[in-house]
């Protein structure tokens, strides 16, 4: 592994990998596929006629309910997995517990690489064991030959490149000119990943029906990876992409879930009100410093101009006992103490709405954080009310009211109302 500067931001250039290395990381391409028997056999036929050596290349090849069943070519090293439940993410997860190089290479059915294209991405991950690579997919509208052919420019040229990635490499000098999004870069056709940033970062989420690779590029972003283009590594996609058929309607199911899970894209989260799964700030506290200092600390942040907050509470909530009790007063924050983790998190949509969650008298542990209703409402305050005197205003009264929507739960959500006007 070459030590030739620190890389700054997504300035990549400091590695400057020789073209010439002695390999010795082995690659797990990993290749889910659903029915498109004569395109996997041209994809299988290209990694083939690989210059990476053969004895360090694993193929996967994921079978996600293709009805015929689909086969290997007679020669072929791939081997194949079988992953019943439906979707991408889950095939390529079945593909990634298999794998077992130390990269793993995403490559669609219907991706064929040139020759060179493993050896330019191993190139890198040589260099550095953070690096996501990605190459340069050409989309081809040409007939899918019988067999595959010695000249690929030959036959699949003229090709369309993929507009959106080209267009973000010139726009921020390769992505070393302070891209704010780099992790768009990650895509599943052919993507490269170092094994351990993986292991950094988690499989993709099944949850999602579109935008996986987006979403785990994100979360390797996060766990330090450092996104690379690299135009030696070629390939073509056999015909166009579903995005590229049906593009509002995609854009429309892709936005809304990752606009829940990737804060970067701000333009999505346009709604103020709205809570998201994975916020745009978290904000630590120690909560062993007092129940002021950590009461003023939460309220300065919750009045902030970042609606898109979360409060995550540090201690030593092991060390509890089961009697958890709420600080009495005007407003009381009841907090969540998990017996079974070492910190506590209370999430918040807006300085103005506060979700908290009442402990639960049967159970030990505390409930997610999240909107929830079904939760009785607390028994009022003893005593009379006292009433306003002649020209005197009512001070804000504090109401917890059940929130709307979500499935059922023990979370309520906790407004300040205006003060009201004695009636003369």
């Amino acid at each position: 592994m070459t030590t030739r500067g620190r890389v700054r931001g997504n300035d990549y250039r400091v590695l400057a990998p020789g073209e010439h290395f002695t390999p010795r990381l082995t690659v797990s391409v990993v290749i889910p596929a659903y029915g498109g028997q004569d395109k996997l056999d041209l994809v299988l036929a290209a990694l083939g006629r690989q210059t990476y050596p053969a004895a360090l290349t694993e193929i996967i090849v994921v079978d996600n309910g293709s009805s015929p069943p689909l086969r290997l070519p007679e020669g072929s090293a791939a081997r194949l997995v079988v992953c019943d439940r439906p979707g991408r993410a889950s095939a390529r997860n079945a593909g990634l517990a298999q794998a077992t190089g130390d990269v793993v290479h995403w490559l669609d059915s219907d991706v064929v690489l040139t020759p060179g294209a493993i050896e330019a991405h191993m190139r890198w991950h040589h260099a550095a064991p953070y690096l996501v690579v990605t190459g340069y997919i050409r989309f081809t509208a040409a007939e899918l030959p019988a067999e595959l052919p010695d000249d690929l420019a030959g036959h699949f040229e003229p090709a369309e490149p993929h507009a959106w990635i080209v267009d973000l490499v010139e726009r921020t000098d390769g992505l070393t000119d302070n891209p704010q999004r780099p992790f768009s870069l990650h895509v599943g056709g052919a993507t490269s990943v170092s094994a351990r940033l993986i292991e950094a970062a988690g499989p993709m989420d099944e949850e999602l029906i579109l935008g996986q690779d987006t979403e785990l590029g994100y979360r390797l972003g996060q766990a330090g990876a450092v996104f690379v283009p690299e135009p030696a590594a070629r390939a073509y996609h056999l015909g166009p992409t579903m995005r590229m058929r049906d593009k509002q309607p995609i854009d429309r199911v892709s936005h809304a879930f990752v606009a829940d899970r990737i804060p970067a894209y701000r333009w999505l989260r346009g709604h103020p009100g709205r809570q998201w799964k994975v916020p745009y700030v978290t904000v630590v506290v120690d909560g062993t410093r007092g129940y002021d200092a950590v009461r003023t600390t939460v309220d300065a942040v919750l009045a902030g101009t970042v609606p898109d907050v979360s409060v995550l509470l540090t201690g030593p909530w092991p060390t509890l006992d089961r009697d958890r009790r709420a600080p009495s007063g005007t407003r009381t924050w009841n907090w969540c103490w998990s017996t079974g983790t070492t910190s506590t998190r209370a999430a918040y949509a807006s300085p103005r709405r506060r979700t908290w969650t009442p402990p639960s008298p049967s159970s030990s542990a505390c409930p997610p954080a999240g909107p929830r209703r079904g939760h009785p409402r607390p028994p009022p305050r003893p005593g009379p009310r006292r009433r306003p005197g002649p020209g005197q205003r009512a001070p804000p009264r504090n109401r917890l009211r059940r929130r709307r929507g979500g499935p059922p739960g023990t979370h309520l959500r906790l407004r300040q109302s205006p003060p009201r006007r004695r009636r003369r």
